[in-house]
């Protein structure tokens, strides 16, 4: 598996995904009640994400968007930002390079 990008480091598939952000985004906003000001916003640093909002998060993620995720996958730098989420879902499912699944 391809390594994630380290912070301030820009991956061509992370630039890809601005449909899947806006997604994760809505999550955030809809479902989470939070607003996260942009997809780089570190979200643990600025205390938007603790451990009770992962566990709603990894739970909105498999409902509404789809995806499931295994417990043993969940490396907490994949959940640092919307765009390091985008990055390690798109990584973990075929996705093409709009941001739409594939079938």
């Amino acid at each position: 598996m391809k390594p994630l990008p380290r912070d301030g480091e820009i991956d061509a598939s992370i630039a890809a995904a601005p449909p899947l952000c806006d997604r994760i985004a809505a999550l955030f906003s809809e479902k989470l009640h939070l607003e996260v000001p942009s997809p780089e916003t570190d979200l643990m640093e600025s205390g938007v994400l603790d451990s009770l909002t992962l566990v709603e998060l990894l739970f909105y993620i498999e409902q509404d968007l789809g995806f499931k995720i295994s417990l043993e996958v969940v490396d907490l730098d994949h959940f640092r930002s919307i765009e390091r989420i985008a990055h390690f879902l798109m990584s973990r499912n075929g996705f093409h390079r709009n941001g739409d699944k594939t079938t």
